[in-house]
């Protein structure tokens, strides 16, 4: 072996040495790249399975929001047609509590001798002069 065999020798480990060097730097390299890509992509998943179950809920919620809107709309309806109801009763109370206290005047007009009853207690307040 000659002195050019030996530095060719020597060079071609050196390279074999510095070309695994690298090589393994660079592989370190794309295995951590790979794993930060991995986690980004398991946090994404993650993310997705998140808003997804948000986006469930949030549509489950919104349905049953809706529904109850319409439970109330419906009960504001039933609300008014009895508050309609009870204001007409209220004005027939009233005229058959005018009508009521008309007959009576005219009966003591008529004979002041006349002994009306008194109205039972319970609505004696409504008679009142």
């Amino acid at each position: 072996m000659t002195w050019g065999h030996i530095v060719v020798g020597v060079a071609s480990s050196v390279l074999v040495l510095v070309g695994t060097v690298i090589s393994a730097r660079f592989s370190r390299r794309t295995g951590e790249e790979a794993n930060q890509t991995d986690a980004a992509k398991a946090a994404t998943a993650d993310w997705d399975a998140f808003t997804k179950r948000v986006d469930a809920d949030n549509i489950a919620l919104r349905t049953r929001v809706d529904a109850l809107e319409d439970v109330v709309a419906e009960l504001r309806l039933e609300l008014r047609s009895r508050d309609r109801r009870i204001d007409d009763l209220s004005d027939e109370l009233d005229d058959f509590r005018q009508y009521a206290t008309d007959l009576r005047s005219e009966l003591q007009r008529q004979d002041p001798s006349l002994r009306l009853p008194a109205p039972p207690a319970r609505i004696a307040r409504h008679f009142q002069p």
